[in-house]
């Protein structure tokens, strides 16, 4: 083995620590080609166009589907970028949404969708058609809501900022999750991690205005992912993804030794840049008024101090 290879070695508690030292020489490559393959939702796609992409799914069957947070609904598309239908629309009645913020396969033929102003799922069949709902709201508020393998999914719930402040300073609270079967929702409550920093806005969607939290640029995140009957708690604090069983139980620590370094003007330049483009690209059916409000946000938004 080279001084390169990933070192596991087991700590006193059994856990098994899986040690990456960096070397941009064996870095995978990826190349972006010089045409999509697919190419869906453009303003010419006509009732298929996207105005604000959330969630998308690559379903088993080959059709892409995707979750419009402007329109509310449920775009499906086959492998080519045709669009085969829309399911739902905005509202609170069966079948309809608020915000799609999930989207995942049941087994053998559904789809799960999460809408986290509702807060419930809907379980979708292959033509659209609603089916049971399940819903949170006698829980705390969920900010995720992940399959795992079988009839369990992984909800993570964050605490909720009642101070309708719009300023004042970054804080970090943490994500309690738990582990449920979809349909009676018995929670077990295994994990507490911290979750990602925050700090108090005042956020605009047309004429509203409304309290709200934005996150710095650069800032300390964590993401949770169910992979089968393994949870995935990712974090850059330390460039480090922790692998859990269903019961809590810590099993692998996979780390890499990245060089740090300070966050720089020339960065902060690069990011709003590319984040103005994509504000074009990836919303071209979106109304004006919301778009100049994305880039007044992106402009105001905060860099983390370290």
């Amino acid at each position: 083995a080279s001084g390169t290879d990933p070192v596991e070695t087991p700590d006193s508690a059994g856990v098994s620590i899986v040690d990456n030292a960096f070397d941009s020489a064996k870095l995978a490559v990826w190349h972006i080609p010089d045409s999509p393959v697919v190419d869906i939702g453009g303003s010419d796609a006509g009732s298929g166009a996207l105005q604000r992409v959330r969630v998308a799914l690559w379903d088993t069957d080959g059709s892409i589907l995707v979750g419009d947070g402007a329109t509310r609904e449920i775009r499906r598309f086959d492998s080519t970028g045709r669009h085969l239908g829309t399911w739902g629309r905005n509202g609170d009645g069966p079948g309809e949404f608020r915000a799609i913020t999930g989207l995942w396969r049941i087994p053998p033929d559904s789809v799960g969708a999460y809408d986290n102003v509702l807060r419930r799922i809907t379980v979708l069949s292959q033509t659209g058609v609603a089916g049971p709902t399940i819903s949170l709201r006698t829980l705390p508020f969920t900010y995720t809501v992940q399959p795992l393998g079988g009839e369990q999914v992984i909800l993570g719930f964050i605490p909720i900022d009642t101070s309708s402040a719009t300023s004042g300073p970054t804080t970090r609270s943490s994500i309690t999750i738990a582990v449920s079967d979809r349909d009676t929702l018995r929670l077990d409550t295994i994990l507490v991690v911290p979750a990602f920093e925050t700090y108090p806005i005042l956020g605009r969607e047309g004429e509203a205005t409304f309290p709200a939290q934005s996150t710095p640029i650069f800032g300390k995140v964590t993401v949770v992912r169910g992979d089968g009957s393994r949870i995935l708690v990712a974090t850059n604090d330390a460039f480090e993804v922790a692998e859990y069983d269903t019961k809590g139980v810590l099993h692998r620590l996979l780390r890499v030794s990245l060089p740090l370094r300070p966050v720089t003007g020339d960065d902060h330049a690069a990011y709003v840049a590319q984040e103005l483009q994509a504000i074009d690209e990836f919303n071209p059916g979106a109304p004006e008024l919301f778009r100049e409000q994305w880039r007044a946000s992106l402009r105001e938004q905060r860099v983390a101090s370290s």
